[in-house]
């Protein structure tokens, strides 16, 4: 059949909905029967789309800062025929507002910084006690620390391999109380679920701390080698338990 007009998905494709990278198919596989999620920051908008397609959502809110993402995001949802079933929004974050019905929140492929100043803007996250799936691209144990320290109760921390690359996915509240942790807890993680990258992941974040140990002084020095330490046990644990 000839076509005209952009590219149009597959009749199978259609079925099953847009493919997902690896860490975006984490995000869907996270997200509860039946919940009423918003996408910030949506990009091509593939993911709310394929939670709609898969029926795992009852609404569906996509944002974006910028119109041309959002433009996209409605070109995919339009040619999965599922326009008519997600809000767009044109709008910065979450705003301080919260809407009716929203229970899942959707953050990803942005730095960790920019997801605490969303949150902070919108409290109300933790007021309704919102379930959050974060995906930060950077200052992740910066993050950490921000939701150690601001009423948010984390779940688990899901390691995803894609091409070269290990990802990190945080499952969330608002709605907790703050607790205390540690420098490993923000750079490793107090909820990591040891899933098949478990080892590279501590290996890298070996590695990182190593090239950090060079300008560090003083206890921040020390703090640094005790980590370093710790997270060699771990990999050797990790080692023991694979044999």
């Amino acid at each position: 059949m000839e076509r005209t007009g952009f590219l149009q998905p597959e009749r199978d494709e259609i079925r099953r909905g847009p493919a997902l990278t690896p860490r975006l198919k984490k995000l869907a596989d996270l997200v509860r029967e039946g919940s009423s999620v918003w996408d910030v920051g949506t990009d091509h908008g593939k993911l709310p789309v394929r939670l709609l397609l898969d029926g795992k959502v009852r609404r569906m809110v996509a944002s974006d800062i910028k119109e041309g993402p959002l433009e996209s995001a409605r070109a995919t949802a339009t040619s999965f025929g599922v326009e008519d079933r997600i809000e767009f929004r044109l709008c910065d974050g979450l705003g301080s507002e919260a809407p009716d019905l929203i229970d899942t929140v959707i953050i990803a492929g942005m730095g960790g910084e920019t997801m605490i100043d969303i949150l902070e803007n919108a409290r109300w996250v933790v007021d309704r006690k919102v379930r959050l799936l974060l995906q930060p691209m950077s200052a992740i144990p910066k993050l950490r620390s921000y939701l150690y320290s601001n009423s948010y109760t984390v779940f688990g921390e899901h390691l995803v391999r894609e091409r070269d690359k290990i990802y990190l996915c945080i499952d969330a509240s608002g709605g907790g109380s703050a607790e205390s942790y540690s420098f490993l807890d923000a750079r490793i993680g107090k909820y990591l679920i040891k899933g098949e990258p478990y080892r590279d992941y501590l290996r890298r974040e070996k590695m990182r701390l190593e090239k950090e140990l060079y300008g560090a002084d003083g206890d921040h020095k020390t703090i640094i080698r005790t980590a370093i330490g710790e997270i060699e046990d771990m990999i050797r644990g990790s080692m023991q338990v694979a044999e």
